[in-house]
């Protein structure tokens, strides 16, 4: 089953994060099946393909918490 989460990326002062999509059992770091895109907190900016994630979520990807949050606030 494929999970999307979060990767850290960036320095530390100047964090930002990838968007993958994984198997849900493999590391952090570890391979990943997708990258959906980025997203900074220090600019709060977005960047996601949206219709390979609605992709994903309609055919049975879970999205952790925190995605779930910054997509619903973002693209709302």
């Amino acid at each position: 089953m494929l999970s999307i989460r979060l990767v850290l990326r960036g320095k530390k002062s100047q964090r930002s994060y990838r968007i993958i999509a994984a198997e849900a059992r493999s590391k952090l770091n570890g391979h990943f099946a997708y990258d959906l895109g980025s997203w900074s907190p220090l600019t709060q900016k977005l960047n996601l393909n949206q219709e390979l994630y609605s992709k994903l979520i309609s055919q049975g990807a879970k999205p952790s918490s925190t995605i779930q949050k910054i997509v619903k606030n973002q693209v709302s």
